[in-house]
C-alpha cells in the first residue's frame, strides 16, 4: 500500500468516526425532557404484628420471625416484630414462620406459620417514579405452648 493510499484510508477513517460520533450522539438527545431510567419498579412490603401466648395472652419476646427465602427478626420486649421486603409492586404472598429458639428463657412454644397475601396493595410515599413506595399489614400471632 503506497503513502498516499495510507493517507486517504486516515482521512476516511477519521471523517467517519466523526460522522458516526456525531449521530450517535444527537440520536440521544431528540427529546432533553425525557430522562433515561434503568432499573425496575419497587416498593416495600412491612409486616408487622405482636406474638403472645395462647395460655397466658402475654406478649412473647425473642421469636424468631422468618419470610421463608427472605429475611428474619426477632420479637422485641413485647412480643413487637417488624420485617420488611422489598419486592415487585403488585400482589405478593409471604410465608412467615415464627420459631421459638431460645429454648426454655421465655418458655418453650410450638412454632407457628402464617399467609401473609398483599393483594391490590395501596403504595404511600414513592417517588413517583421507580420506588413506589410502602405498604404494610399488621398480623397477630398466638403459639400455643410445647406440652
Amino acid at each position: 500500500m503506497s503513502l498516499f493510499q495510507k493517507f486517504i484510508y486516515s482521512k476516511a477513517n477519521t471523517f467517519l468516526l466523526i460522522i458516526i460520533s456525531f449521530l450517535g450522539y444527537t440520536s440521544c438527545r431528540k427529546d432533553p425532557g425525557i430522562k433515561a431510567e434503568y432499573g425496575c419498579p419497587s416498593a416495600e412490603f412491612i409486616i408487622k404484628g405482636k406474638i403472645t401466648a395462647s395460655d397466658n395472652g402475654k406478649e412473647i419476646p425473642a421469636i424468631k420471625a422468618v419470610v421463608k427465602n427472605r429475611d428474619s427478626v426477632y420479637s422485641n420486649a413485647t412480643g413487637y416484630y417488624e420485617l420488611s421486603m422489598y419486592d415487585i409492586p403488585q400482589n405478593q404472598t409471604y410465608f412467615v414462620d415464627f420459631i421459638d429458639v431460645d429454648s426454655s428463657i421465655n418458655g418453650n412454644y410450638k412454632d407457628g406459620t402464617l399467609t401473609v397475601e398483599f393483594t391490590n396493595p395501596v403504595f404511600t410515599g414513592g417517588d413517583g417514579s421507580w420506588n413506589q413506595g410502602k405498604t404494610e399489614k399488621t398480623v397477630n400471632i398466638t403459639l400455643s405452648p410445647k406440652q
